[in-house]
């Protein structure tokens, strides 16, 4: 894209970070928020979910817990949505308790 003159937006990150998350790949989604801050671009609530999602995919749900925990020192407020993903996830593997 940027070899083209087009650069990347907020949205354009989400949806790759989506597509990795989709194929259980979260390792490769992470670099894609480290790609956003590296040029300048603030990730969002939607980002963290997206990830967050895709690492309980994967059963890495303390890792998701963990990431929730991070972005609040971000600043970076969970929403209805974040908390939804925690508690599917959590139940998926056996009950792991959050907050």
């Amino acid at each position: 894209m940027k070899g083209s003159g087009v650069s990347p937006n907020r949205n354009t990150y989400n949806i790759l970070v989506h597509g990795y998350c989709k194929l259980r790949w979260s390792k490769e989604a992470a670099e894609v928020v480290e790609l956003m801050r590296a040029n300048d671009m603030v990730p969002n609530i939607w980002t963290y979910n997206t990830i967050m999602r895709g690492l309980c995919d994967e059963g890495k749900v303390k890792e998701a817990i963990s990431l929730r925990d991070d972005i609040e020192s971000l600043r970076v407020m969970p929403d209805e949505v974040t908390y939804n993903i925690l508690i599917d996830g959590g139940g998926e593997c056996g009950g792991i308790q959050v907050g």
